[in-house]
């Protein structure tokens, strides 16, 4: 038996991309008052359409979470921790005057959504299988193997230039959700629409925590400042430089250096006001100097980006 994805839940990005952004600022990673990202510097550092982000922002806003300052930019609102605190009484209140105006009996209600969860736990048994798309073998691998430890899902590795080679599969219904991570979401989206899919097969997008930590400490650097970058290959490296580029952070200036060509990396040291590395070459930086900052810039998915992929396969996810 195959989990079967109520349509109605699959979530728009933006969504995925908006409540992701509130668990951040829940687990305080932007406290009240700090400023949010530019809409073009978190468009660009995760490659997404600045559209995406705009119905984003609009929605934190309209939910109390960030409020815009005119001509400065969007900031984290001053009670935005109290919501959460509130979150789960609003909705047990709204549950209860529901089930009254129904005239359903509160206890019995309680009782069956018990037996109903338990179900739901049993059927984890008949696992869901799911499709992670990243840009190296490598990335897609360590995500694919995260995501499958933390919800026990099946999850299958992907490399986004062999996408096509899954299309025999995707298109006999062998994944219930195809996941990636913000950075490619919409070229694997314009994939999937362009298998004109009699039923959809939706989409799922993480937001990498190292990806907006990295994003933050860089924009308090001030202008003129070299930053070393540098991942175990090339290629990651590259992407690095891409994110960082296209988000607009033009006030840096980017030294490369990789894993796999070692005798680049004491050249990331002259004069660098800090390093963004994955954690392999981390410890390398830190043989030739072990003052330099160092900001690791691994592949981690957030707790909400897991929680949402729940949702999504269980039917749980609300818009």
């Amino acid at each position: 038996m195959r989990f079967t994805i109520d349509e109605k839940l699959s979530l728009p990005i933006h969504v995925q991309l908006k409540e992701q952004l509130k668990s951040l600022i829940q687990q305080g990673l932007y406290q009240p008052n700090d400023q949010l990202p530019s809409v073009r510097e978190l468009a660009g550092f995760l490659r997404i359409n600045r559209n995406t982000v705009q119905k984003a922002y609009t929605e934190l806003e309209q939910e109390g979470f960030a409020g815009s300052r005119c001509g400065i930019g969007m900031f984290v609102a001053p009670d935005a921790a109290d919501k959460f605190h509130t979150m789960q009484d609003e909705l047990l209140n709204q549950t209860i005057l529901a089930l009254d105006a129904q005239g359903i009996n509160i206890q019995e209600f309680a009782f069956a959504l018990l037996a109903r969860h338990q179900v739901r736990c049993a059927e984890r048994g008949m696992r869901p299988v799911l499709l992670f798309v990243e840009c190296t073998a490598s990335q897609a691998a360590e995500l694919a193997g995260e995501l499958a430890t933390e919800t026990g899902y099946v999850v299958k590795p992907c490399v986004l230039r062999d996408l096509s080679a899954q299309e025999a599969s995707i298109r006999s219904g062998d994944y219930d959700l195809i996941v990636t991570t913000f950075l490619h979401v919409e070229e694997v989206e314009d994939y999937v629409e362009k298998l004109g899919l009699e039923k959809r097969l939706p989409v799922a997008a993480c937001l990498l925590e190292s990806n907006i930590l990295a994003m933050k400490r860089l924009q308090g650097l001030p202008k003129g400042s070299r930053v070393g970058i540098a991942c175990a290959t090339w290629e990651g490296t590259g992407n690095i430089r891409k994110s960082i580029i296209q988000s607009g952070l033009d006030h840096v200036e980017l030294v490369e250096g990789a894993g796999e060509a070692p005798d680049t990396l004491p050249l990331l040291l002259n004069q660098t006001a800090c390093i963004v590395c994955s954690s392999y070459v981390a410890p390398l930086i830190q043989a030739f100097s072990p003052t330099m900052p160092v900001i690791i810039d691994d592949q981690t998915l957030t707790k909400q980006s897991i929680r949402l992929i729940s949702q999504m396969i269980e039917g749980g996810a609300r818009t």
